[in-house]
């Protein structure tokens, strides 16, 4: 495991601004298991698949995690000389970026005029955004929206509920996860009742274990013979930031908000 410090860090505002410039936002996606244990205090981490740079990928294979610059980067070289690659910003961020959570929802309109009332599936949860509080960006009330639930891809800023603040960057192994690693990400333990791998029975020695739990949960997202394969993963530590001390940090504070180009799986 190769922990990534932050170089040069800024000081972060318990509010989550960024003294010296404006705050970072990017989106990601989560499942509904997951936001409920964000809801609960019971993830703090996400592992995300290191996917290398096309234009690159065939020149420089070779990841490097011991190679880090600017504290969110990641080295791909040849394995034949060291100090030619590329570097490899962190999708997810840096400490003291925020994520916004994209999750399963939909928009109704409220009973005031331009309001619009929103509904989150992994809870229930129901809560009134007022006019004024949709930002500066057009937006079209999804046509999913008349008969059900909408996709998290369709999520404005707006309408998440859920804000991140990165803590840590790290590059590993997926199997480097500890036990204490498992249970900040939110993962079960191990037992009968959780949904399991397509490549093993049921082991009852294995019973109480986080980490064979989050082993099942990866599979369940990202697919059959995932967990096996091993990829290098961004272990993304964060907080949840409470939502008034956000919105007071960011009254009037410019957003530079970057999309994440990723897969619909892996949103553990």
């Amino acid at each position: 495991m190769t922990s990534v410090p932050h170089s040069g860090a800024k000081s972060v505002t318990p509010g989550g601004s960024v003294a010296g410039g404006a705050v970072k936002e990017r989106p990601i996606l989560f499942s509904g298991p997951m936001v409920r244990a964000l809801l609960d205090g019971r993830k703090t981490q996400t592992r995300r698949v290191v996917k290398p740079m096309p234009k690159w990928a065939e020149r420089f294979p070779i990841c490097d995690p011991d190679n880090m610059a600017a504290g969110h980067q990641i080295w791909w070289w040849d394995g034949k000389f060291d100090r030619v690659g590329v570097s490899q910003d962190c999708p997810y961020g840096k400490p003291g970026d925020r994520l916004w959570v994209k999750e399963t929802w939909r928009p109704t309109k409220s009973f005031e005029p331009w309001d619009m009332d929103v509904t989150y599936r992994a809870d229930g949860e129901r809560r009134t955004v007022k006019d004024g509080e949709f930002g500066d960006r057009d937006w079209t009330m999804p046509k999913a929206a008349a008969t059900g639930n909408v996709s998290p891809l369709f999520m404005p800023r707006w309408a998440a509920r859920v804000v991140l603040e990165i803590t840590d960057v790290r590059v590993e192994r997926l199997h480097e996860i500890t036990e204490g690693d498992s249970i900040a990400e939110g993962a079960d333990q191990y037992a009968s009742s959780t949904k399991l791998r397509r490549d093993r029975p049921y082991d009852s020695s294995l019973n109480g274990i986080y980490r064979e739990g989050f082993s099942e949960l990866w599979e369940a997202i990202n697919g059959a013979g995932s967990w096996a394969a091993n990829p290098w993963v961004w272990a993304v530590s964060f907080r949840v930031l409470d939502q008034e001390a956000i919105a007071k940090a960011t009254a009037g504070e410019t957003r530079n908000a970057e999309p994440i180009h990723r897969r619909d799986g892996d949103e553990g």
